[in-house]
């Protein structure tokens, strides 16, 4: 039982905490009992965005330490939380790509190159950077830690729209494969998920690649088929985000290639459903953190 607010008491039929709540502990745990006034109550110390949209929704309940937080029947109760140093502004409308961009490469080398070499970069103007530069001195000095933070609370994904192909080959060879013929194409890839995270950490066997691409491919002809994105071996996206070309290193591995940066790579891994993904995560925080990721 749980008290909330007003007085009012809330019964649940708890299940055991977890790290993390994922679409693949939610299917395990299962929606549970919901007669009575008890509701099956998922407890985890954070739980991933599309979870969270289903609590929003109503479709499960459930309780988080990180931010401290129930949802119960798609109503939201909230402790009572100090503002945070780092608050992150919210606003209506375009996607605030630049913003986030400078983000990643503040995190990377501290510091970052004036503004006419920032927009060249970036492909955007002056005033642009410059407004995006304000809303990040506004909010005070901040250690990279603090600056991961922010963007990870941030950051909505790089969006646009996702392609899922399975292959029988290694996970390395299909993305040595999707970044040949990317190449011959000029489309200009940028490889992402677990590879990425490998060449910046490694820590997990790449099990699922990801590639980000200037516009679609066709893999049907190179041993691929075309597969739902929960079960294909390969992602391919063209992502709204278009500073990824940008803010990318080269790799010199095999054909040359762009690799996402590994801010970027561990946004990715913390919105994985993979079991191995938060320990990768943890891992390449570390490696950011300390500056050794390539």
């Amino acid at each position: 039982m749980l008290r909330d607010a007003s007085g009012g008491t809330l019964a649940f039929i708890p299940t055991d905490p977890v790290e993390r709540l994922d679409a693949r502990t939610v299917r395990r745990l299962g929606r549970g009992p919901t007669t009575g006034h008890a509701r099956t109550l998922l407890i985890g110390s954070r739980a991933t965005r599309d979870v969270t949209q289903r609590a929003a929704a109503g479709e499960i309940d459930i309780l988080t330490e990180n931010p401290l937080r129930l949802y119960r029947e798609g109503v939201a109760y909230r402790a009572e939380e100090p503002t945070p140093v780092l608050s992150a502004p919210r606003r209506a409308g375009r996607p605030a790509w630049v913003r986030w961009a400078l983000l990643r490469e503040l995190i990377r080398g501290g510091s970052l190159p004036d503004q006419a070499e920032l927009a060249a970069r970036l492909g955007v103007t002056q005033q642009a950077v410059s407004r995006a530069l304000r809303t990040l001195n506004g909010m005070g000095p901040a250690d990279p830690a603090g600056w991961l933070d922010l963007f990870l609370e941030e950051y909505p994904g790089p969006g646009g729209k996702e392609f899922g192909w399975y292959g029988l080959e290694p996970v390395t060879q299909q993305t040595s494969t999707a970044v040949s013929l990317a190449h011959s194409l000029e489309l200009d890839p940028v490889v992402g998920g677990d590879v990425a995270a490998d060449h910046h950490a490694p820590w997990k066997l790449p099990t699922r690649s990801r590639i980000y691409l200037r516009g679609p491919m066709d893999l049907g002809g190179e041993g691929f088929v075309p597969a739902p994105l929960a079960e294909a071996t390969l992602i391919c996206c063209t992502p709204r985000d278009r500073t990824l070309w940008v803010t990318g290193r080269e790799s010199p591995d095999g054909v040359p290639h762009l690799v996402a940066d590994p801010v970027l790579v561990l946004w990715e891994l913390l919105h994985s459903d993979d079991p191995d993904s938060d320990q990768a995560a943890a891992a390449l925080r570390t490696v950011i953190l300390e500056g050794g990721a390539q």
